[in-house]
């Protein structure tokens, strides 16, 4: 009796300590940094490689071990390690060992996203970039409402140059490939399809689009059919017409009032599809877009912040 309760002692701490081995082979796989930039990757490579090898020969070397006590032991390891691969098991696992697993998941989708920012410098650069579009002057801005202001960033027409568009389409893509992985800062990552408004900035989000590899899709200012309303493309210009049940991003150079961009997410909805985001390059501090838009159940995302 003593004896078979050693031998489960035995096999219990053989599968724990492959187990520990695996994970440590395991964790250099999260892409963070490049293995040779990151000392500590290779020493839980090595690490797990000896914790594995030791808990193999400590079975298979075992004097007192049959061959049945072998292909038990074989068999629960295999059974640990099938748990441990199953993607929620191994979230758990990693999540009790403090790594931040939706953290991870976010970042690998940003990878996607070109980026040529660091992110502590972002915000100067727009901001610097788009002093080059300010208009020193007084205008009233906004489609419904209209409010003065003091001065005004035309990147609206600064994007009709196509090399300035593609840079600030990088800006995009940059901020959002160092952000999406803070929940916090953009709260939902995926989407399917780009969409711009044809009264906003349709250059700046066809660039975009097509810097990520997204299709793109322009809203139009008034329907175009008058007869059949029920085609989403009514309100809507695409090559090809989306999925429903499918995500849009809304994309524009900035928001106000957030009259237009609420249209736009009413006909997207209208036909279908989810929208959780409108992505921004500045954002204007002088009316309620972004409550407005948290209303709709809209997260309002915008790179920086102007007329504070």
């Amino acid at each position: 009796m003593e004896n078979n309760k050693r031998k489960k002692i035995s096999k219990l701490l053989v599968v724990v300590v492959l187990l520990v081995g695996l994970i440590c082979i395991l964790l250099p796989c999260i892409p963070k940094k490049p293995l040779n930039e990151d000392p500590m990757k290779t020493i839980l490579l090595s690490v797990g490689c000896s914790l594995l090898a030791t808990g193999i020969s400590t079975y298979v070397l075992k004097q007192d071990g049959t061959q049945d006590d072998i292909l038990d032991t074989l068999t629960e390891i295999k059974s640990s390690v099938n748990d441990l691969l199953h993607p929620e098991y191994a979230s758990n696992i990693l999540k009790e060992i403090g790594i931040n697993t939706e953290y991870y998941k976010r970042h690998i989708k940003a990878l996607s996203f070109p980026n040529s920012i660091k992110p502590s410098e972002t915000e100067s650069i727009v901001k610097n970039n788009l002093e080059k579009f300010k208009i020193e002057e007084r205008h009233a801005i906004g489609h419904l409402q209209p409010t003065t202001v003091e001065y005004f960033y035309d990147l609206i027409g600064g994007t009709c140059d196509t090399n300035t568009a593609r840079i600030f389409a990088l800006y995009l893509s940059s901020f959002w490939a160092s952000n999406s992985p803070f929940k916090d800062i953009i709260a939902y990552v995926d989407f399917d399809f780009v969409v711009a408004l044809k009264s906003g900035s349709p250059i700046l989000g066809y660039e975009f689009a097509k810097l990520i590899g997204k299709p793109f899709l322009l809203h139009e200012v008034t329907a175009r059919f008058k007869d059949n309303q029920d085609d989403m493309r009514t309100w809507f210009n695409c090559s090809e017409v989306p999925e429903k049940g499918t995500t849009a991003l809304i994309v524009d150079d900035s928001i106000t009032g957030g009259a237009m961009v609420s249209e736009a997410i009413d006909h997207l909805r209208k036909y279908g599809y989810i929208v959780h985001t409108c992505f921004v390059v500045f954002e204007p501090q002088i009316k309620n877009a972004r409550e407005r838009l948290k209303n709709k159940g809209v997260q309002l995302v915008s790179i920086i912040k102007t007329h504070t």
